[in-house]
């Protein structure tokens, strides 16, 4: 099945959530997961300028439609609806470092 979304929309395959890192570790729920969640950009609109298939995002949980295709979790969300684009060679400073 091919989803082409209209508008100015994205379909984002949505990470699975888990609590438990590769090394068995229990992380607790913080604020920031309750807000959004991350994912790939699977398919675009053509009016969608900024986001290719493939982009890492992170898009708000309660902007976008969820969906359920072959038991994997999508997000339909607006363009303007993304938060990030990331990758995973960004280093992310607080304030004061260098």
């Amino acid at each position: 099945m091919k989803l082409i979304p209209k508008g100015r929309r994205a379909l984002i395959k949505i990470d699975p959530e888990t609590s438990v890192t590769k090394g068995g570790i229990h992380l607790p729920q913080s604020k920031s997961a309750e807000r959004y969640r991350t994912g790939e950009v699977t398919a675009v609109s053509a009016k969608c300028h900024e986001l290719q298939v493939g982009d890492r995002v992170a898009v708000n949980r309660f902007k976008a439609d969820e969906h359920i295709f072959d038991g994997k979790t999508y997000q339909l969300t607006e363009e303007d609806d993304i938060l990030f684009v990331y990758t995973h060679d960004i280093e992310v400073l607080e304030p004061g470092e260098t």
